[in-house]
């Protein structure tokens, strides 16, 4: 059989080559060859050949031969194949696959090795002419934030502000403020707390994205900044860089701490002296907080600016520009355990995330697709910030929701663990969220369902709470005060309430949360005394509005329940109609959620 010759087949237009178009292909008998720039991949009955630029006299060779014949082509096709094989796994070895089409295919085991895997070239990062300070404050925003804003503004400064999420929602108007004057905002997670954030990158990925999204619903677009709770350096493996990397994110650390939090109060000539103290390099990274608590920070700040001034410095905010300080890979202080299968959700994870933003910058550059355009452009700034977080959140609760369907859920409580597999619990809104059955009968706690009024109660330490999922608010009967709860949700004869608030009504505290991709872990601790949340100072109670529906069904019920309770019962309790009202919901329905 002839040889297929060159240009006898033109996917110039429709294929890529290792993401590069391919510029020919040659076909003859079960070999196929694809000449891309700088590097020709052989096929040969499913087998493929890399050949890297260097050997481009195979190539040519090859080519030749397939113009000559089938048969001879097959054949020598099959004899290079040990020989270039071998070069593969060499450059593959080597760490040169990053531009092979199987690469994405090794990173697994690259990252399972400790090595940090690139995801794409190096960015074009510019080396300042002058000697240059990059003022960082992180934990913010606080009551001191919009003093340092005051002096950096008054010196003609610019600085980067690394939020926490929990902070901003707070301090939205500083947030802006921070944007409006010229300062850089990043990403420094939601609530900073370790055990979240490091036993495994679902913890921390869920806090940054979402910390990103309050900051877009805030600012209208989201920070690609973000710098690690405590830095990278024991905290970090390469799963972490490469996750974050693939999300867009650019991680930086520092080389001049001003040990301002290293204990409570450091005075203000401690802070300057530890930055004195600092190496003066050509970039300095200076490391400062402006968090609760550091007012001696606020008092420092304009010493600290005076100080590099004098030196020759000038004064920028981090952008996509200035090379970030990473500090190298150290052994991990935190266990974790990755599977290739939790590697493919969370990368899959990523993926819409990343084509999130990617939506969301077009619309604000107005780069969008004829289709859409005439729609976009209709759109007012705030309703694009409204469609940006709302997709945002879609994909958090779809992700979540993902994750909960392959990982089962243990609760620990002392030396008694609860076990939930998968879909025997749920991720509501991004949280955790269990059936109250479950929950209540694990604790040793009592709970019935109400099928003609759609509540659910629960006994705990001698009070009765009352679940409604149809407001989703929950109360305790003795004392009258309702809650809002949300994430309530009855779903398949189950009610599904969130884990956290429901194990505080009944007084355990979580102390440990364990994202892994093996399994969820959650522990909590039970707290000395009565501890019903629903109970304390800050709830509010009911109005007379919603008092009265209550407790005149309460009364059209005494009838019916006197039948089922003994005259004798009623009055020994003098009346009591706690007692009574308990005793009579056990016998009004006793089916178990």
């Amino acid at each position: 059989m002839g040889a297929v010759g060159w240009g006898a087949r033109d996917v110039s237009s429709g294929h890529s080559c290792n993401e590069r178009r391919i510029a020919s292909l040659c076909e003859c008998g079960g070999a196929t060859f694809y000449e891309c720039a700088g590097a020709t991949i052989y096929e040969c009955f499913g087998t493929r050949l890399y050949e890297c630029s260097e050997s481009t006299f195979i190539s040519r060779a090859l080519t030749w031969l397939c113009r000559v014949g089938a048969t001879t082509c097959i054949l020598l096709g099959l004899l290079a194949a040990g020989v270039l094989g071998q070069a593969t796994a060499a450059q593959t070895a080597t760490g040169l696959s990053a531009s092979s089409p199987i690469a994405a295919d090794d990173d697994f085991a690259a990252l399972r090795r400790g090595e940090r895997v690139a995801i794409r070239p190096e960015p074009a990062y510019i080396r300042p002419s002058q000697p240059t300070v990059y003022l960082s404050f992180d934990d913010g925003p606080s009551e001191w934030t919009p003093q340092v804003l005051d002096i950096l503004q008054e010196e003609q400064v610019s600085a980067t502000f690394f939020v926490l999420g929990s902070q901003a929602e707070r301090r939205g108007e500083t947030i802006r403020r921070i944007v409006r004057e010229g300062h850089a905002l990043g990403n420094h997670t939601y609530n900073h707390k370790y055990d979240e954030l490091y036993s495994s990158f679902d913890g921390l990925w869920q806090q940054v994205e979402r910390t990103g999204r309050i900051l877009a619903e805030l600012t209208g677009s989201e920070p690609a900044l973000m710098r690690a709770p405590g830095g990278t350096h024991g905290h970090f493996d390469a799963f972490y860089y490469y996750y974050l990397e693939r999300a867009g994110y650019t991680v930086y650390d520092w080389n001049v701490d001003s040990g301002d939090s290293r204990r409570r109060g450091v005075p203000a000539a401690d802070i300057l002296a530890n930055v004195k103290a600092g190496k003066l390099q050509h970039e300095v990274h200076v490391l400062m907080h402006d968090s609760a608590g550091h007012g001696e920070t606020v008092k420092a700040l304009p010493d600290i600016i005076a100080y590099y001034k004098a030196k020759g410095y000038r004064f920028a905010a981090y952008d996509s520009t200035v090379r970030p300080v990473q500090y190298t890979l150290a052994p991990s202080k935190h266990q974790r355990v990755y599977t290739a299968a939790g590697h493919r959700v969370m990368l899959e994870q990523l993926r819409a995330y990343e084509e999130t933003r990617q939506v969301a910058a077009a619309t604000e550059s107005g780069a969008v697709v004829s289709g859409e355009k005439a729609a976009n452009e209709a759109m007012t700034e705030l309703s694009i910030e409204r469609a940006f977080a709302a997709r945002l959140q879609e994909t958090r609760k779809e992700t979540a929701a993902a994750l909960a369907t392959v990982r089962p859920l243990l609760l620990h409580s002392g030396e008694e663990t609860l076990r939930l597999d998968a879909g025997e619990y749920e991720m509501l809104d991004g949280r955790l969220a269990v059936p109250l059955r479950s929950l209540t009968d694990w604790l040793g706690d009592a709970v019935w369902w109400d099928d003609k009024r759609r509540l659910a109660y629960a006994e705990h330490d001698g009070q009765t709470l009352v679940f409604d999922p149809g407001t989703s608010r929950v109360g305790t009967e003795e004392s009258g005060r309702v809650q809002p709860l949300a994430g309530m949700q009855l779903r398949q004869g189950s009610l599904y309430v969130p884990l956290r608030e429901v194990a505080e009504l009944f007084g355990y505290e979580v102390t440990g949360y364990s994202p892994g991709t093996e399994q969820l872990e959650v522990k909590l601790r039970l707290l000395g005394g009565p501890s019903v949340a629903v109970a304390a100072a800050s709830v509010r109670s009911p109005g007379t509005a919603e008092l009265l529906p209550s407790l005149l069904l309460r009364w059209s019920r005494i009838p019916e329940e006197l039948a089922h309770s003994s005259w004798r019962s009623f009055l020994a309790f003098g009346g009591s109609w706690s007692i009574w009202s308990q005793h009579a919901r056990r016998s009004a329905n006793e089916r178990l959620l």
